[in-house]
């Protein structure tokens, strides 16, 4: 009897289509994939520290707290690429707004609180302490953008399509009672100590919560919030090192921190000290105090130079000054070690 020959191929095209079944249910090797996450605490830890990106602000990262002072009136941003130096001088348009709306972490935290069920833990605990961190950091972008715009959609669900997001304007009220409670939530899941440096705690959630009180004039709120962060007993004004190394690496675990922003030199540089330094110093001179920031700080005996008695002298401004003043203001005048090594009279008056 002959063969037949048309089994063959039959055959070979059943094992193919098993195959490319195969091949297309693998998982991704070089990518984390749901149906391969979510499986384990280690997962769980992975995807909260994910929300740390810049969650202090998306659009600066670590560094907000020298773009918002350029906002302000104690110093002045001459880069024009930033929409910062616009808000300060009062010429900010639609077209040159501060990029603090931003739902990118949001999003982290709101896929975070969505799967997190699905991981067992052994410790309850444990996994109440991650959720609590998570809750904080949504709670203080909410926080920023309700602030800054006085209204914003609240999600704390996971749209999937683009029309799902298009949501209208939450009040005010609604996005601040949201950032209450959940603040108020996340203090009850924190641990009192983070769980290694740069996590949240409780004290940071508190923080926030007296901070955004503050902020929205809530004094009573902001005033038991801030008892309740000395009722940890944990923080304290720094005794042992100089204001100068409170700002490096050998105060990262200073007492008098909450809360920290980790940079790694090697991967994470933090190179934004570039724009306060001179360009005679390789530095951009981009951002510069003012004289308003300036006119903050006390004589050494603790009054203001305005007030009588404090011997303050007009022609030797700088001088019997609080000494933070030289710490952080280069002022004319003072002697300055250079960028290359070299002593000098630090001169910004003329040529």
């Amino acid at each position: 009897m002959k063969p037949n020959n048309f089994l063959l191929p039959i055959l070979l095209a059943g094992v193919l289509m098993t195959s490319c079944d195969d091949f297309f249910d693998t998982a991704p090797k070089d990518a984390l994939s749901p149906a391969t996450f979510w499986k384990t605490e280690s997962d769980a830890q992975k995807a909260a520290v994910a929300c740390y990106e810049d969650w202090v602000s998306p659009a600066t990262g670590s560094s907000e707290v020298f773009f918002a002072d350029c906002m302000s009136d104690i110093c002045y941003s001459f880069t024009g690429s930033s929409s910062y130096k616009y808000v300060g001088n009062g010429s900010a348009t639609r077209s040159s707004t501060v990029k603090y709306y931003d739902y990118s972490i949001i999003r982290r935290c709101n896929t975070f609180m969505a799967k997190i069920d699905k991981v067992p833990f052994t410790d309850s605990k444990a996994k109440d302490n991650l959720v609590g961190q998570v809750r904080t950091i949504r709670a203080w972008r909410y926080f920023q953008m309700n602030f800054w715009y006085g209204g914003v959609p609240l999600i704390t669900g996971l749209p999937q399509l683009a029309d799902e997001a298009k949501l209208p304007r939450d009040s005010e009220e609604t996005v601040k009672k949201f950032v209450y409670d959940e603040l108020d939530q996340a203090i009850r899941e924190l641990d009192e100590r983070p769980a290694a440096r740069g996590r949240i705690a409780r004290g940071t959630a508190l923080a926030i919560k007296m901070r955004s009180a503050l902020y929205w004039g809530d004094l009573d709120r902001a005033l038991s919030a801030a008892r309740d962060i000395q009722g940890l007993h944990l923080y304290e004004i720094e005794k042992t090192l100089s204001y100068q190394e409170l700002f490096s690496l050998r105060g990262r675990d200073s007492k008098e921190i909450i809360c920290s922003m980790q940079h790694i030199p090697t991967t994470e540089p933090f190179g934004n000290t570039i724009r306060l330094f001179s360009n005679q110093d390789g530095g951009w001179a981009s951002m510069v105090p003012t004289q308003n920031l300036v006119d903050m700080f006390e004589m050494d005996n603790g009054l203001m130079p305005g007030e009588p008695g404090s011997g303050y002298d007009p022609i030797h401004p700088f001088a019997h000054r609080d000494p933070r003043l030289a710490q952080i203001i280069i002022y004319p005048g003072r002697d300055w070690l250079g960028a290359n090594g070299q002593m000098r009279v630090y001169n910004t008056l003329d040529k």
